[in-house]
């Protein structure tokens, strides 16, 4: 399953500006990082961004304005929310969809806009064109307006994956990072070779506009992303372990089954060879029975597993629930393992003397 952004050749990191009180400052520090960082020759471009994607980001309350529950209101919808800088875009490779992304006119002198994602535009707008809608965006996780005007939608983009890559893109907006600046938010840089190479002459261009400034959660994006499958890699492993170790037990059942099975025919299985039955045809009978206890198994089985989908599909990742090919793969190695089990005592019974078995009881 894609993330819906380019993870490679990506670095991340942020600072901390907690010696900075005033938000002029800190938008002054971090416009002359990115500048600075933007002309290295290993960095193709830099960006800011509030949080991550693949990492839990805030949660925004708003309203459309002309709507129910224009602000101030306690009926405001909610969506992610991301301040970004104007680069971010075409860092992370999201591809716009209609409208235009953020430029560096649209700063805090300029009419608030914002971008939306493809889920919030089909969510809310399904059957008109939100470009040039305006929206009240309030205070993340909390009911309070802090802007004096509504934002206006300029642009949407293509969905990521906010959270998780086993949820689906939830409703997004994002701010540009010039009108709404937030503390401590995340450098994200693609380079021209291995991120991490580049890093150290990042670092000292960070130095050369405050050299007191440190480094803090340096990551690679692919890092990242594997960090957010980390729960679900563990329990695919857990129950592969499992699942093969439930492989295992049954392969023994069958393979006892059919050796008791055997060991009780033996008698019957002389006399036909006693007849004229060749070793072909034994070993046909007694394959076929193990197989045959091996279908209904497999068909038992399927019914009870497409039953539990349900209860499967929040650790499923990169599969549907009722994938076909994944049924009909697992199917064809359970019937695999129990011909393999069956073969041995079929072999055993082909080698059975008649006149030993027409005496044995």
């Amino acid at each position: 399953m894609r993330p819906g952004f380019d993870p490679h050749t990506l670095l991340t990191f942020n600072v901390s500006l907690q010696t900075y009180d005033k938000i002029v400052s800190r938008l002054t520090f971090y416009e002359q990082a990115l500048a600075r960082i933007g002309t290295m020759p290993d960095v193709e471009r830099a960006a800011l961004v509030t949080s991550l994607p693949l990492e839990q980001g805030s949660d925004i309350l708003f309203t459309i304005e002309g709507g129910a529950g224009s602000p101030p209101s306690s009926a405001a919808l909610d969506a992610d929310f991301r301040s970004i800088s104007p680069e971010f875009f075409r860092i992370m490779r999201i591809p716009l969809l209609r409208g235009r992304i953020f430029s560096k006119f649209d700063d805090a002198a300029t009419e608030p806009v914002a971008v939306i994602n493809l889920a919030m535009a089909g969510m809310f707008w399904p059957n008109q064109d939100p470009i040039g809608q305006r929206i009240w965006v309030g205070k993340p996780m909390g009911p309070e307006w802090t802007e004096p005007s509504p934002r206006v939608i300029v642009g949407i983009v293509g969905d990521i994956h906010e959270s998780s890559l086993a949820e689906a893109p939830e409703p997004t907006i994002y701010t540009p990072y010039a009108q709404r600046p937030v503390a401590e938010p995340y450098f994200v840089i693609r380079t021209r070779q291995a991120p991490l190479s580049a890093l150290p002459e990042i670092r000292a261009a960070i130095h050369q506009v405050d050299r007191d400034i440190a480094l803090a959660e340096i990551r690679t994006m692919e890092e990242v992303l594997s960090a957010s499958v980390t729960d679900s890699r563990f329990l695919t492993i857990l129950l592969g372990l499992f699942g093969a170790l439930a492989l295992f037990i049954a392969a023994i059942g069958v393979y006892g089954v059919i050796s008791y099975s055997v060991s009780q025919r033996t008698h019957e299985i002389g006399v036909r060879m006693a007849l004229g039955a060749e070793r072909k045809e034994v070993l046909k009978l007694v394959v076929g029975q193990g197989l045959k206890l091996a279908v209904i198994g497999v068909v038992l089985g399927v019914v009870a597993a497409l039953a539990l989908t349900r209860f499967m599909a929040s650790v499923l990742y990169g599969v549907k629930p009722t994938d076909a090919l994944t049924f009909g793969a697992v199917s064809l190695v359970l019937l695999a393992v129990a011909l393999s089990a069956s073969y041995i005592p079929a072999r055993r019974a082909t080698r059975v003397d008649p006149m030993v078995a027409l005496r044995y009881e």
